[in-house]
């Protein structure tokens, strides 16, 4: 897997912070003597002659909330498939794995047909609804760093058509926003989740 360098000139550390067990704990280059958290906001002092970790692990690392999912329509203006504030996470781990689950807002009501507990699946036309309002998928990641792509590499989906499939995302990562898509017909803008 490709490193990026974060924008903010850290290297991230491996080992989760004492506190709050967050994984997303770094060591700023221009300061090298602390190592900071990102899920609690702790700062610890390292230890005497401490070096930051070998390697760095990518920037894409943590779980970012959906903010926008839009594609340029035929007219020419932007369309939200799944609404103008749509729910949902994309979750990327330090061991290369991805996970990707959106939800249609305002969300379907409950199917009065549908108790699946029981056995009672919900009719064709609810199945459909369901289907169409919602995307899950997960597999691998990788990065290239030197063309700005994150590609999914899909094991299992709701869509069985993704699933086995290699799924290349062209991204912008600028602070804690992240951009996916070419940004002229297609985009998907997501926050770090702090």
């Amino acid at each position: 897997m490709d490193k990026i360098e974060h924008p903010d000139e850290t290297v991230f550390y491996d080992e989760p912070c004492p506190r709050c067990r967050s994984s997303l704990r770094y060591v700023k280059r221009r300061d090298p003597g602390k190592v900071f958290c990102d899920g609690c906001g702790h700062v610890e002092e390292a230890e005497q002659g401490a070096q930051p970790p070998a390697h760095e692990v990518h920037a894409l690392i943590g779980t970012w909330r959906l903010v926008e999912f839009a594609d340029l329509g035929k007219d020419g203006k932007w369309q939200y498939r799944f609404g103008e504030h749509p729910r949902g996470y994309f979750v990327y781990d330090a061991t290369g794995h991805v996970h990707i689950q959106i939800m249609k807002v305002p969300p379907l009501a409950p199917f009065p047909e549908a108790k699946l507990d029981e056995g009672n699946p919900p009719t064709p036309e609810h199945a459909l609804a369901a289907y169409t309002a919602y995307v899950a998928y997960f597999g691998a990641y990788t990065v290239d760093a030197e063309t700005g792509v994150v590609t999914h590499h899909v094991e299992g989906s709701l869509a069985p058509d993704f699933t086995d499939t290699d799924q290349m995302r062209p991204f912008k990562l600028e602070g804690n926003r992240l951009e996916i898509g070419d940004g002229k017909t297609w985009r998907r803008v997501l926050e770090r989740v702090r």
